[in-house]
C-alpha cells in the first residue's frame, strides 16, 4: 500500500487550472484561431450556410465571376465554374472533406502509432526491433509516389484515401512516442511502480501515457496541415475524392484550364488550402511552446 502511495505521489494526474485556460486563451495566435474556427464552423454547418447545393448546375450562368467584378452578382458571391456549380458552396462543403480525413486519419494513424510506439520503447528487445524495421522501411519510402501507385491499383474515393493516409502516416507517431517511451520507464515512478507490483499495461496506460499527451496532441496539431496537402494531392490527380463530390484538391485541377479567364476556379481553393494549412502548423507550433514547461518558462 506505501508503495502504490508513492508511486501516485509522484505521478499525480495533470490538472490544467482555470487560470492556465485563461491565459492560453489570451496567448493564443488569433488569425490562426479564426481561420481554422471558420473551417470548422463551415465544415459542421455546411448544410445550413451552403447558399446553393454544391453539385446542382447551371449551364446558364457558367463561369459567372466573383460578385465585385463585372458581370458578378449577389448570387453567386465567388463565382461558378464551368457547369454552372457554385464555387463559395463548393469550398464550404470541400471544408467538411477535409477535416472528415483529417480527423480519421490522425485518430486512427495515431492510435495505432503510438500503442505500437509506446510498447516498443517500452518492452524494447525483439519487438523493439521488429517495429522500428517497419518504421524504418514505411520512412524510406516516397508516400507521395507510392500513395499515387496504391491509389491507381485501387478504386478512387475517400474511402481509400482514407487507407492510403492512415498506411503512411502511423509511423510518425510509432518513432516519436517510442523515444519518449525509452526515457520514460527509466524514471523513478517507473520503478517505484514495479516495486508495487503494477503490471506493465497497467504502467504503460496509467504512467506513461498521460506523460505523452503534449507530445501527441503537438503532433497531432502539425499533422493536419499535411494530411490536407496530401489528400489535395491525390484529389487533384484524380486518385482521391471523385466528382461531382466537392473536394479542394479536385476543384484546383478542375480551374487549371481556366486559370486566365476564370482565374477564381483555382485561385480560391488555393486560397483556403494555404489558409488552412498555415494556420494549423502555427497553432501546432503555439501548443508545442504552451505545452513544454521549458519553453513556456522562457
Amino acid at each position: 500500500m506505501a508503495g502504490t502511495t508513492t508511486v501516485g505521489a509522484l505521478t499525480p494526474p495533470r490538472r490544467i487550472s482555470i487560470g492556465q485556460l485563461r491565459g492560453w486563451a489570451v496567448q493564443a495566435p488569433l488569425f490562426p484561431l479564426a481561420i481554422l474556427a471558420i473551417v470548422m464552423f463551415a465544415a459542421v454547418f455546411a448544410p445550413l450556410i451552403a447558399p446553393h447545393d454544391p453539385v446542382a448546375l447551371n449551364v446558364d450562368a457558367r463561369l459567372t465571376p466573383p460578385f465585385w467584378l463585372e458581370g458578378g452578382g449577389s448570387s453567386y458571391l465567388l463565382g461558378t465554374d464551368a457547369i454552372g456549380r457554385d464555387v463559395l458552396s463548393r469550398l464550404i462543403y470541400g471544408a467538411r472533406i477535409s477535416l472528415i480525413v483529417a480527423s480519421i486519419t490522425i485518430f486512427v494513424s495515431g492510435s495505432i502509432g503510438v500503442t505500437l510506439g509506446v510498447a516498443s520503447g517500452y518492452f524494447g528487445g525483439a519487438l523493439d526491433r521488429i517495429i522500428m524495421r517497419i518504421v524504418d522501411i514505411q520512412l524510406s519510402v516516397p508516400s507521395l509516389l507510392f500513395a499515387v501507385g496504391l491509389a491507381g491499383i485501387l478504386h478512387p474515393g475517400i474511402e481509400n484515401v482514407l487507407v492510403i493516409l492512415i498506411i503512411f502516416n502511423w509511423a510518425g507517431f510509432a518513432r516519436l512516442t517510442r523515444g519518449e517511451a525509452m526515457t520514460l520507464r527509466e524514471r523513478d515512478f517507473v520503478a517505484l511502480a514495479r516495486v508495487a507490483g503494477c503490471s506493465s499495461w497497467r504502467i504503460i496506460f496509467r504512467h506513461l501515457m498521460p506523460n505523452l499527451m503534449n507530445t501527441v496532441i503537438v503532433l497531432a496539431t502539425l499533422d493536419v496541415g499535411r494530411i490536407i496537402i496530401f489528400e489535395a494531392s491525390l484529389s487533384y490527380l484524380g486518385l482521391g475524392v471523385q466528382n461531382p463530390t466537392p473536394a479542394w484538391g479536385s476543384m484546383l485541377a478542375d480551374g487549371r484550364a481556366y486559370i486566365i479567364d476564370a482565374w477564381w476556379l483555382a485561385v480560391f481553393p488555393g486560397v483556403a488550402l494555404l489558409l488552412t494549412c498555415l494556420s494549423a502548423n502555427l497553432m501546432g507550433d503555439w501548443l508545442r511552446d504552451a505545452l513544454d514547461p521549458k519553453l513556456r518558462n522562457l
